[in-house]
C-alpha cells in the first residue's frame, strides 16, 4: 500500500476523504487503529506546502490541483529566465 500510495498521493487522500463516513458507519463497533498511512500522507501533503483543505477534499483532481499549479509557475517561470 505505502508504494502505491507514494505514487498517486493525491488519489489516496481522495480516496480516503470520500470514503471516510462510510467506513466510519461500518467500523463504528469495531475496536481498529486509524489509517497510519492516512494521517502520514495528509501531513506529507500539508508540508510540501499545500493548504489543508476544509471540508476534505473528495475529487483526486481537486488535490492534484495545487501541485500542477506549482509546476505551472515553475515552468513558465524558467520560460521567463531562458529568454532573458
Amino acid at each position: 500500500m505505502a508504494v502505491l500510495v507514494m505514487t498517486c498521493p493525491s488519489a489516496f487522500l481522495a480516496s480516503v476523504a470520500g470514503t471516510a463516513l462510510l467506513q466510519a458507519e461500518i467500523l463504528a463497533d469495531c475496536d481498529i487503529p486509524e489509517d497510519p498511512y492516512w494521517k502520514e500522507y495528509l501531513e506529507q501533503w500539508s508540508a510540501s506546502g499545500n493548504e489543508m483543505p476544509y471540508p476534505l477534499l473528495l475529487k483526486q483532481s481537486s488535490w492534484d490541483h495545487p501541485g500542477i499549479e506549482k509546476d505551472r509557475v515553475s515552468v513558465e517561470s524558467d520560460r521567463s529566465m531562458s529568454i532573458i
